[in-house]
């Protein structure tokens, strides 16, 4: 293969880069208008290849790309971040608008000076994020053997994902919830091992190596998984919150005022992410499905919330039914969300796994 078509994507992404770098150091207008549109678009181009050259890339690609670019558009749009450019040093900017670029959580960051201390914190940092990512490697590859043997030994066919097999009420065996299991916590621990370890990554490389930010600026991205005892609190708590603070500054303002609308805002986005990701690798048209299941995750999530103030207030009033819930209430809630995941996943993921399959 042509290795300059192979790098193609990656330069066109660069200069997509490039342009937020000349767009974001002036206030808004034409000029900023201009290149940040430019910004989009090529950084849309540099997904648009042929699917064998985006397979040679990680397969976290298509969703950095999406997922960066809407942070950038949205400070971009918002003018949530302004440099003067006749005010610092070339070295200056550069290293200030590459931590705006990468603050994709829109996280409080230090001053610049404070950055080249600590080596004694860094070294920690660096071996305690490198254990956890050789930790998650192992598992992950524990995972990668296991895992197609398991689905081998249950007798797993195409057909297990077909279309009379992707509804929610249905009739379902002991065989079609073991494998709804399954799936559900493969992708679980895929985005999180995916996502957790470039994160890692990228938090060693910025902190112990170029020393560029201090290790407070790389808080962990998940959560704790023992916290997910309710499906809120798997969405608020344990899972990664990158895209929320971009999608905030792209609330309408009319929206904002509501936080029960913001918070359905912010998951129609993130169902528009996922099937925009879904067609650029799959070529596959997945809106249906993840507009479904963000909404249905999102109307549950307002349920919890509705519900459990009122339930609680309950068990308070007897002393022995809220000790007792304090006891099984995390484990039949691990159960809950489980159970959310195995009746969602049919409709959610079984459509593009069936076509995937040649179905």
């Amino acid at each position: 293969m042509d290795f300059f078509l192979l790098f193609q994507p990656l330069l066109i992404f660069l200069f997509a880069t490039l342009l937020f770098y000349l767009a974001v150091q002036v206030p808004k207008g034409c000029y900023r208008l201009v290149c940040g549109s430019l910004h989009v678009i090529f950084a849309a181009v540099s997904i648009q290849f042929h699917p064998d050259i985006i397979a040679l890339y990680p397969g976290i690609t298509v969703p950095f790309v999406i997922g960066f670019t809407v942070h950038t558009t949205s400070i971009l749009l918002t003018g949530w971040h302004v440099l003067d450019s006749d005010s610092n040093s070339s070295l200056h900017r550069f290293k200030e608008i590459s931590r705006t670029w990468s603050n994709i959580r829109h996280l409080e960051l230090g001053h610049d000076a404070a950055c080249n201390s600590m080596p004694r914190e860094r070294l920690l940092f660096a071996i305690r994020r490198g254990v956890v990512a050789l930790f998650s490697w192992i598992i992950n590859y524990v995972i990668s053997i296991i895992f197609p043997q398991i689905l081998l030994k249950i007798g797993v066919r195409i057909q297990d994902f077909a279309p009379d097999k992707q509804g929610i009420l249905l009739h379902l065996t002991w065989h079609d919830l073991f494998l709804r299991a399954l799936i559900s916590l493969h992708w679980i621990w895929t985005t999180y091992y995916a996502l957790n370890c470039w994160h890692i990554i990228y938090a060693i490389a910025f902190v112990a190596i170029f020393r560029r930010d201090r290790p407070s600026e790389w808080p962990p991205l998940f959560g704790s998984l023992f916290e997910a005892f309710t499906l809120r609190r798997f969405w608020g708590i344990f899972w990664h919150r990158l895209h929320i603070a971009p999608f905030k500054d792209l609330t309408p303002a009319f929206l904002q005022k509501f936080p029960v609308l913001r918070a359905f805002w912010i998951f129609l986005l993130s169902a528009a992410c996922h099937t925009l990701s879904n067609w650029i690798i799959y070529h596959t048209n997945t809106a249906k499905e993840d507009f479904w299941f963000f909404s249905t995750a999102y109307a549950i999530c307002l349920v919890e919330t509705l519900s459990s103030k009122a339930f609680l207030a309950t068990m308070r009033e007897i002393d022995s039914g809220y000790l007792m819930i304090n006891r099984v209430g995390p484990f039949l809630g691990y159960a809950w969300v489980l159970t959310f995941f195995v009746y969602a996943i049919g409709r959610w993921q079984y459509p593009l796994v069936y076509k995937s399959l040649g179905g």
